[in-house]
């Protein structure tokens, strides 16, 4: 299948306007971000953490791009065919479960520091 002139300078144009669209946006978010943030390093912190999300995000839809190919394809599977089904799903399930654990470690140093504050409330009110 080729493209006329006219499909590829609307394809062109449409690309170009996703990658201006997605620049804006990340350029937003990081701003935004960074009004938020109170020091130097917490925007360097929250950068650095866009970035890290952004690459994850970048590597998932390459997996699930990946994936969907290998399995609309008719040809039989090979060991390439095999690795093309498997490596999405690991990268897929190591996303998961670095995100899992992340909310998880989050919560967990919510409820610390909540039961820091009421020890130290219950410590302050049986002293007066």
């Amino acid at each position: 299948m080729t493209l006329t002139s006219n499909e590829t300078a609307w394809a062109t144009t449409i690309v170009q306007l996703i990658i201006t669209c997605a620049f804006g946006v990340l350029i937003t978010w990081i701003t935004i971000k960074a009004q938020h943030a109170k020091s130097m390093e917490e925007i360097q912190e929250a950068v650095k953490n866009i970035f890290v999300r952004l690459f994850i995000c970048f590597c998932n839809i390459l997996a699930f791009i990946s994936l969907c190919k290998e399995l609309l394809s008719s040809a039989p599977l090979d060991r390439q065919g095999v690795l093309s089904i498997i490596l999405p799903f690991v990268i897929f399930l190591v996303s998961f479960f670095g995100y899992s654990i992340q909310v998880i470690l989050n919560m967990m140093m919510k409820h610390a520091d909540i039961t820091i504050r009421l020890a130290n409330f219950f410590r302050n009110d049986t002293k007066a």
